[in-house]
């Protein structure tokens, strides 16, 4: 779908999922068994649509849609579904993700006690907490903690779904998301 046909529809607080062709993207895609290799937040700055991200290097970040579009970034759009429904304010859940605004991204070590096979057993039987630093967030992480700080509860999988444990595939498939399309240039 056209960007910009369909930006103006794009809401605060929708999910922009997106797969990197990078050698990290391809580690995260691997490691995490998903077909996407990172997930941030619309947000609107004055009349600029944005993505708000956590970011390994730059940490939460905002950034405009646009320049990833034109950098060749591979970009779905996942609407909140019914988040009334869903018990989800959009105002906390952007007023939320402001709040970790400029904070650093996850330390390395998280990537490995998430998603390290023998580690985490490891780690799990030694009662170790799955988050290593619960002030630092790799990017569905951060997606989850504010999606349940803003009252998403979550059924089925997604209730039991831990936001340090969350991959980003596993973000889009959260029911109260509703793929609407990859946007194009």
């Amino acid at each position: 779908m056209r960007y910009q046909k369909v930006r103006e529809k794009i809401r605060d607080g929708d999910v922009l999922a997106f797969r990197g062709t990078r050698w990290w993207s391809w580690l995260i895609r691997f490691f995490t068994q998903s077909r996407i290799s990172h997930v941030g937040f619309a947000i609107w700055i004055h009349d600029r649509l944005c993505v708000m991200e956590a970011l390994e290097g730059r940490g939460i970040r905002i950034f405009p849609v646009s320049k990833c579009l034109e950098d060749g970034e591979w970009i779905d759009w996942y609407e909140l579904h019914k988040p009334e429904d869903n018990k989800i304010d959009r105002d906390t859940l952007v007023a939320t993700a402001l709040s970790h605004w400029g904070k650093q991204y996850a330390p390395w070590w998280q990537f490995v006690r998430t998603w390290g096979r023998w580690t985490r057993r490891y780690l799990d039987k030694k009662g170790v907490p799955l988050d290593v630093d619960p002030d630092r967030f790799f990017c569905s992480e951060f997606v989850l903690t504010c999606l349940r700080m803003s009252g998403y509860l979550g059924d089925g999988f997604a209730a039991n779904l831990s936001p340090a444990a969350a991959s980003p595939g596993d973000i889009i498939e959260l029911p109260c998301l509703h793929r609407m399309g990859k946007l194009e240039h």
